[in-house]
Parts: structure tokens; C-alpha cells; sequence
């Protein structure tokens, strides 16, 4: 059943692609030109801009780029503020642990005695068990 219902949504996606396809009109040749007329023939006269598209970006559209800046400077601000947050927390959270496993190795593991040459794993007679005291011979 859901495979069918997922074939079927997959045909109509792609049969709207294809007459979305289809409908489209040549790159270049647009249906209205008449505001593309306006920005060139007036947008030197009326922003002082020699460049057309400076002109529509922060003359005519200038509370548009301006909301678009605010956006973009909270969502940096933001990552910022999360990185910060995480980076000063790792460090408490990393020596929690290390005390957590220092503990637990002091207490259950023969590892200390093992590093130190003393213990069955030492080596020598110690494995043997002729030593059982550890150290030399």
C-alpha cells in the first residue's frame, strides 16, 4: 500500500515537472518588460548610481536589503552565541569524567599495580608467581 501510494506521488511530481517543462518560456524573453524598461531608463536620473542593479538593490529595495542584512547578521550571531556556549561547557563536562574514571580506576582496576612492574602482568617471576611480592628478584 505504500509503495503505491509513493509510486503514484512520484508520477504526479514528475508529470508537473514536465509540464512545468514544457510551459516555460526561452531564456531571455520575458512576458513583461515594462519595469525593466523603467530601472533603465531612470535609475541613473533618479538614484545617482551608474550601475542599475546597485541601484535596485539599495535604493529602490533598500528596506528589503536591510531586513535581508538583519536576518543574515541574527543567524550569525546566533551560531556564534551556540559554538561559544558549547565549547565553554565541554571542558566541565571532559573533567567530570576524568575524575569519574580516575575513581573507578583506583578502586576496581589492577591497572596501577600493572604499570608500576608489581602484579601478575609485570613480567618475570612476578607472572611466574615465584614472586609474589613484586619488585626484583
Amino acid at each position: 500500500m505504500r509503495k503505491s501510494i509513493a509510486l503514484v506521488a512520484l508520477l504526479v511530481l514528475f508529470a508537473v515537472l514536465l509540464m512545468s517543462m514544457y510551459e516555460m518560456r526561452d531564456f531571455g524573453d520575458p512576458t513583461y518588460s515594462d519595469m525593466d524598461d523603467y530601472f533603465i531608463d531612470n535609475a541613473q536620473n533618479e538614484t545617482g548610481a551608474s550601475n542599475v542593479v546597485t541601484s535596485i538593490v539599495f535604493d529602490y529595495r533598500g528596506y528589503d536589503t536591510l531586513g535581508e542584512a538583519t536576518v543574515l547578521f541574527s543567524a550569525v550571531s546566533g551560531v556564534l552565541v551556540a559554538i561559544r556556549l558549547a565549547l565553554k561547557r565541554r571542558p566541565e563536562e571532559e573533567e567530570a569524567e576524568e575524575e569519574e574514571i580516575d575513581i573507578k580506576s583506583l578502586r576496581y582496576s589492577p591497572e596501577p599495580a600493572v604499570q608500576h612492574g608489581i602484579g601478575p602482568a609485570g613480567g618475570g617471576a612476578d607472572a611466574q608467581g615465584e614472586n609474589p611480592q613484586g619488585g626484583g628478584a
